[in-house]
Formats: structure tokens, C-alpha cells, sequence
């Protein structure tokens, strides 16, 4: 499907969307700040003059001072992490979950304390 088809098949299902119900279309619902969890990186996000804002129940960063355009250099020529501590708990078991985990991220996984 080419670029110009698939606008217009985006514009088909948002008239059809707003024909049949309204509602759906319309309404928005936004979390209270009061109940939102912070990743472990929320301090830094701050401390670096990140834009927070609520996202599936988490406070997470949408721009810094930069402009994203300067971010997006910035990435392509140095680099970046992204935060993915609030997507998702995992619990892994086994023999060997330790020496798997150990080669597959930044950290020591042996030196953590059981359930961290």
C-alpha cells in the first residue's frame, strides 16, 4: 500500500469511526499525577530539564531543553539509552537465568538481592 493510499484509507476509518459513535472519538482520559509511578531514571529525566508527562501510568520524559531535532542529532552521532523499566516486570528461573541475564545487559545481576 503506498503512502498517499494508506492516508486515505486513515481518513476512511476516521469518518467511519466518528459516524457510528462519537463518543469513542471524543472522549480522552487523562491518569491524576497523584497515582503516577516514577522509573528509577525519573530523578535524572528532572534533573536534566525533561518535559514529564503521564503515559500508561508512569511519569516519562517527551523532550528536554533541546529541541527534538537536536536530540535527534544528538542520538545519531553519540548515541542514547531509552528507559524501558516501565514496560514491563519479568521474572526469569532456572539454573542459568543469572549467567543469561549477565550477558545480555549492563549490570550485575549476581550482586542483586533475591526478587530486586
Amino acid at each position: 500500500m503506498r503512502g498517499g493510499e494508506l492516508w486515505q484509507l486513515g481518513q476512511l476509518l476516521t469518518r467511519r469511526l466518528t459516524q457510528t459513535d462519537k463518543k469513542v472519538v471524543t472522549r480522552r482520559c487523562f491518569a491524576s499525577d497523584a497515582g503516577l509511578k516514577k522509573t528509577v531514571l525519573y530523578d535524572f529525566h528532572v534533573a536534566n530539564g525533561a518535559k514529564m508527562v503521564p503515559f500508561a501510568g508512569w511519569r516519562m520524559p517527551i523532550q528536554y531543553k533541546d529541541s527534538i531535532m537536536d536530540s535527534t542529532i544528538n542520538c545519531r552521532e553519540n548515541g542514547s539509552l531509552f528507559d524501558v523499566s516501565h514496560m514491563c516486570g519479568l521474572s526469569l528461573k532456572g539454573k542459568d537465568c543469572i549467567p543469561f541475564l549477565e550477558k545480555l545487559l549492563v549490570g550485575d545481576i549476581a550482586g542483586l538481592a533475591p526478587g530486586t
